[in-house]
């Protein structure tokens, strides 16, 4: 459902942020078990959702990987 939100606000030209859940084993960042995968510049790297988040923008997170099951959490 936050894939078709972010690609409607990405067409309509309105930001939008969203709110990611996701396992988290620590909660404080240690253990990596709640990262997600995003874009920066053009290059793929994973973001703590515990520390980095859980509020993102919706533009920098990588809906296709996360489509295909590619989060090593």
């Amino acid at each position: 459902m936050l894939t078709e939100v972010a690609r409607q606000c990405r067409d309509a030209e309105i930001p939008c942020y969203v709110s990611m859940e996701q396992r988290m084993g620590c909660g404080v960042g240690a253990c990596l078990g709640c990262v997600i995968p995003t874009r920066a510049s053009g290059m793929q790297r994973y973001q703590r959702v515990c520390k980095d988040g859980p509020v993102f923008d919706a533009e920098a997170v990588d809906w296709e990987a996360i489509r295909r099951g590619c989060t090593p959490g």
